[in-house]
């Protein structure tokens, strides 16, 4: 039985995992601990931690067998590669105190993002590069980024999945040739080996049984 392990610092919100997170999220998956119950123990969504085991999760083989685990130097080195070859502004860090005036709004008032996005610029609550567009704050719920779940928002929820077109060329279905350009020997009657093929579908359409007739002319 392992012992629980003490987070001297809890997880701040808004902010990226640290080395020392990453190595107790090693801990308690190599326990056994769900997404959800490290995501409890370290105090984020467990969107963070599913994305997190995903980008550090090792293949190894012992004795034969394969196993994988999840490698907090593994899963720290591909985030400070991926920050290397991320053009975007990442925003969060700078935005946290609107992010919380969101989520509040969110919340107590039913507020839309879209509606503190527009309101703090308008009235000028905080500074403009603090403010981040509605799009973002989506994004960031979307990648379990922000203390707010998808299926919460209403417009998640109300709006249809579009339709795809269907863009497959039909093609006639040929089954040999018509009985109008059959030979004429076939009208004696006198040669074996000439068959008409045809289907009698009941009263449900088809959808079950249907009756198939072979006639040896």
């Amino acid at each position: 039985m392992y012992p629980k392990p003490i987070v001297s610092v809890p997880h701040k919100k808004f902010k990226h995992l640290t080395l020392e997170e990453r190595f107790l999220i090693q801990f308690l998956h190599r326990r056994g601990s769900s997404p959800c119950e490290i995501a409890k123990e370290i105090g984020c969504a467990s969107n963070t931690i599913r994305n997190e085991l995903k980008r550090g999760m090792e293949k190894y083989n012992i004795f034969g067998r394969t196993i994988y685990e999840y490698s907090a130097h593994t899963g720290n080195d591909k985030y400070q590669e991926n920050r290397k070859n991320c053009n975007v502004s990442w925003k969060l860090t700078t935005c946290a105190d609107f992010i919380s005036y969101a989520i509040r709004k969110f919340r107590n008032e039913k507020w839309s993002f879209d509606a503190s996005v527009g309101y703090a610029k308008a009235n000028h609550l905080f500074k403009i590069e603090e403010i981040p567009n509605t799009k973002s704050m989506y994004n960031w719920i979307n990648a379990g980024f922000l203390d707010v779940k998808r299926h919460e928002l209403p417009e998640a929820t109300a709006r249809k999945p579009r339709k795809k077109k269907n863009t497959e060329i039909k093609r006639s279905i040929v089954l040999g040739k018509s009985i109008e350009e059959r030979p004429e020997e076939v009208e004696g009657r006198e040669e074996f080996g000439h068959w008409e093929i045809d289907t009698v579908v009941g009263h449900r359409q088809g959808q079950h049984s249907v009756l198939l007739t072979l006639t040896e002319r």
